[in-house]
């Protein structure tokens, strides 16, 4: 047998434990035949030594809080002789002080109140003994898979499920697994967004994933010219010509627009809330979306908005897997008004 283990019952049984025949130890159930120990009133240390002498198949009677958590004995070591014989000095005086001290004074009277301590939930089922699961955990680093600088923020989860971390600024991270079957799956904003099998992992204590840039058109920005003609015709005779010359940026900078959203706080918290504010949108009805890094929905409502600097709040669930997020808006058109980068911790 094990020095360590837990109780556990898998298909309560719903039999009445009064009409039950009673018998030596608990009750015998007249529905499966089999004999239904009582564990209700046993210590640890007694439920230990049960199972230590143990070999049958039976049903037991347990209190909720005996199952699915360790089952703990107490080691009591042997007083020394310096304090038994201490003590057989000490217990002949503290007998005859609390002798006397009965003989004097008056005796109080005092109103006694009885505990009525609750009444435990009860479960009844085929008993079976199971060791402890041990806290199964990947950890590791995620890097450049080019420069191999570590990489800060990268969101790291179990594929399917809501548990995840994000990478601290050395890259390190560890997270809780179930099994080798469970598949890692990591993202980042300008990286591929990668997974890996447990299973394939050499050593799940020392795991470095490597991340390679997404790819980006990249080059050289030219400032160039632009002209346009206007042409006017005097008397069918002749023409002139006036030309003006424009560059890009004098094209362009009188059409960028200030911010239409604000996101705030960025970083918060995964129980934390995220403000919403539109300084420079038109008024009209909004959609309003947040998606995690591989393009998942977590949140869509509509908003109407009637005038610059209106506000909104966005409540995170506390189960919300940390991470890089994008807050999107757009227009009654589905068109996009601006997309605002949210990180989780």
């Amino acid at each position: 047998m094990q020095q360590s283990f837990r109780i556990k019952i898998d298909e309560p049984c719903h039999e009445e434990w009064n009409h039950m025949l009673p018998v030596e130890q608990g009750r015998f159930c007249g529905s499966c035949q089999k004999k239904v120990i009582d564990f209700t009133a046993k210590s640890d240390e007694e439920i230990i030594a049960f199972f230590n002498n143990y070999n049958g198949s039976s049903c037991g009677r347990f209190a909720n809080e005996q199952l699915n958590r360790p089952m703990q004995q107490l080691e009591l070591k042997p007083a020394s002789r310096f304090i038994r014989y201490a003590a057989s000095l000490l217990l002949p005086a503290a007998l005859f002080a609390e002798k006397g001290k009965a003989q004097i004074g008056k005796v109080a009277v005092r109103d006694t109140i009885e505990r009525i301590a609750p009444v435990p939930e009860i479960i009844m089922g085929t008993f079976m003994e199971a060791p402890l699961a041990k806290e199964n955990r990947v950890s590791g680093k995620v890097v450049d898979a080019v420069t191999k600088e570590p990489l800060a923020g990268v969101s790291v989860s179990i594929k399917g499920t809501s548990k995840g971390v994000v990478t601290a600024a050395d890259g390190s991270f560890s997270v809780l697994v179930q099994s080798r079957k469970d598949v890692l799956q990591y993202s980042y904003i300008g990286y591929e967004a990668a997974e890996i099998k447990l299973s394939k992992l050499a050593d799940k204590n020392a795991v470095v994933l490597q991340m390679k840039q997404a790819p980006k058109l990249m080059g050289e920005v030219i400032v160039v010219g632009y002209a346009s003609k206007t042409t006017c015709t005097v008397m069918g005779t002749s023409s002139v010509i006036r030309t003006t010359s424009y560059t890009v940026w004098e094209k362009l900078k009188d059409t960028l627009m200030p911010a239409k959203l604000n996101v705030y706080p960025n970083p918060v918290a995964a129980s934390g809330t995220v403000q919403l504010s539109f300084p420079d949108v038109k008024p009209g009805m909004y959609q309003i979306r947040m998606f995690n890094s591989s393009g998942q929905l977590f949140y869509s409502f509509q908003k109407q908005i009637s005038g610059k600097n209106e506000t909104e709040q966005i409540y995170l669930n506390s189960h919300i897997t940390a991470g890089m997020y994008v807050v999107q808006v757009t227009d009654e058109k589905n068109t996009l008004i601006q997309n605002s980068k949210l990180i989780i911790q």
